[in-house]
């Protein structure tokens, strides 16, 4: 037997697999999807008690994963595979970003840079809500007298969500 389930991209998750009527011999290699390799790391887990456990692995892709788990078998008992019911789904994984209060500016001020971060790593993109303001990149420019608000936003791609925008 073996367990898995669901986790977010980046999650780090681990397998285990289970062989009744070992005498605590052999080892289990554990595969992800079709292919002949096993998952880097997983290539000959000793059993404890019966039981082979994968160390942490956070490199799945977004998808569904199909997990096998082969027994390598020992003096006494016959090798064996089985798979993980459902695979292993990985979904993509949530960011945020961290966008700083933006200092009063007046009228007349040279055109100015602000900045933000998104957890994920990704450029994050600005945007004028509201005001007498322009912005291209991150260069702000005031063009009027007026409260100006700014927005920052990520749009994810197919390992993370978008991040909710932050104004």
């Amino acid at each position: 037997s073996s367990t898995g389930g669901t986790s977010s991209y980046g999650q780090p998750v681990s397998f285990s697999a289970t062989v009744s009527g070992s005498d605590g011999g052999g080892t289990v290699a554990f595969y992800a999807d079709p292919s002949p390799t096993p998952i880097p790391g997983c290539s000959a887990i000793p059993l404890v008690a019966g039981v082979a456990t994968t160390p942490n692995i956070s490199n799945f892709a977004v998808d569904v994963h199909s997990i096998s788990a082969t027994y390598s078998g020992d003096a006494d008992s016959m090798s064996s595979s089985g798979s993980l019911a459902g695979g292993q789904t990985v979904n993509p994984a949530n960011q945020t970003i961290s966008f700083g209060s933006l200092a009063n500016q007046t009228y007349g001020v040279a055109p100015y840079s602000i900045s933000a971060t998104a957890s994920s790593g990704f450029t994050v993109s600005f945007a004028v809500v509201s005001g007498p303001a322009t912005i291209l990149g991150s260069t702000v420019t005031i063009t009027g007298a007026g409260a100006v608000s700014i927005q920052a936003s990520q749009a994810g791609n197919s390992n993370y969500n978008a991040a909710p925008s932050v104004t």
